[in-house]
């Protein structure tokens, strides 16, 4: 089985690329498994990186043929979907490559908004109406995609994101917050940027 992988590939600087080195790491543990990428936004592989075969790049329509016909080349297409990715559109040539593919594909949620402009929900409606598979990282981005847009419920798995939970393995740390997640504008939240102005939000205050 060759899996064709279109994500952010290092030394891009978010989530997708980590999510993909460990995918990669997955896949080749599995007997009789290989895969490829096709990188999004036109990213240099970095060293060891070879298996990265085509790059995807905004606005240059060439790029996106040439993206889905790699993809063509496997067995299945593992489609990573993120806002903001490049340029923040409404990945329109993600669509692109959706309805250029003739191998069965999935797609991976990496956020589910619950406020979509028309052409994200356009675009993620329609994406997920050809696809074999819809993941989700969570049990609340499941519940928001099935009550915000027109999904098929069967389609969607979830599959959580990040390490089993270990008892006792972090010592709570009075008046300190922890948070996961991008801290670039429009993405973080504002609460966890703000600085002194953070107790405000707290209730009880510390």
């Amino acid at each position: 089985m060759n899996f064709g992988l279109l994500s952010t590939c290092p030394p891009a600087q978010c989530g997708l690329p980590s999510f993909t080195s460990a995918l990669t790491e997955a896949i080749d543990g599995l007997p009789g498994c290989k895969y490829f990428v096709v990188g999004l936004g036109g990213q240099s592989a970095k060293d060891g990186q070879s298996q990265v075969m085509q790059h995807m790049v905004a606005d240059e329509k060439l790029t996106v043929r040439r993206a889905a016909e790699a993809l063509n080349s496997g067995d299945i297409a593992v489609i990573q979907h993120e806002y903001h990715i490049d340029r923040g559109a409404d990945v329109e040539e993600l669509l692109e490559v959706h309805q250029l593919l003739r191998v069965p594909w999935v797609i991976v949620l990496h956020s589910v908004l619950s406020s979509p402009s028309s052409g994200q929900q356009r675009i993620l409606e329609e994406a997920c109406e050809s696809t074999a598979g819809i993941i989700t990282m969570s049990r609340a981005a499941r519940d928001r995609l099935l009550l915000k847009y027109r999904i098929e419920p069967s389609k969607v798995v979830v599959i959580p994101q990040g390490a089993n939970p270990i008892a006792n393995a972090i010592t709570p740390i009075l008046n300190r917050i922890l948070i996961w997640g991008p801290l670039r504008p429009g993405q973080a939240d504002p609460r966890a940027v703000q600085g002194p102005a953070m107790p405000q939000y707290l209730a009880p205050h510390p």
